[in-house]
């Protein structure tokens, strides 16, 4: 082979590595990408302000939905009526206010909003779905600020597993116009 006068070739790093060692170090770089790239995501774990259980792991012993005819009931009272649902095999312990929190989307991400219903000073508990498949009704009565435009609840319910005191949550979203 010749060369043009005045370009000077250069062996790359690899010239001499074999195509096996070479899908090693492929490997290798692979792997340190990958995990890199999942620690990254763990460290981003989407949480709402005074939740203690992240929203990934909400929605996977418990679930709530909008009851039938929520959006009626929610145009003539301003109550929002929905259903608790317990997808565990144990009962749920939740405080009288079944641990109901709602938030409002904004520019600055979720914010807390008041609740106006009264609830009871009984703790409740949810059974499970064998032993009432129905689930329990929760009712919040959100209070919001004034505006035309469309709005976006979070509407989260927090409890803990009766045997085990493990923290369980789930989280609705709805969009109000």
């Amino acid at each position: 082979m010749q060369m043009e006068k005045g370009i000077r070739c250069y062996p790359l790093p690899f010239h001499n590595v074999e195509v096996k060692e070479m899908k090693k170090y492929i490997f290798v770089i692979l792997i340190v990408l990958l995990t890199g790239c999942s620690l990254q995501n763990l460290s981003k774990v989407d949480t709402l302000p005074g939740v203690s259980i992240p929203i990934n792991e909400m929605n996977k012993k418990i679930l709530l939905h909008e009851a039938v005819g929520m959006m009626d009931a929610y145009k003539v009272s301003g109550l929002l009526f929905l259903d608790l649902e317990n997808l565990s095999n144990n009962p749920i312990s939740l405080p009288p206010d079944y641990g109901s929190k709602i938030f409002i989307k904004t520019e600055k991400g979720w914010q807390l909003l008041n609740n106006n219903f009264s609830y009871s000073n009984m703790p409740i508990v949810l059974p499970t779905k064998e032993q009432y498949p129905p689930g329990l009704s929760v009712v919040v009565w959100p209070v919001l600020p004034e505006t035309d435009d469309p709005t976006v609840l979070r509407i989260v319910v927090i409890g803990e597993i009766a045997d085990s005191n493990e923290i369980v949550g789930a989280y609705l979203d709805i969009v109000l116009k």
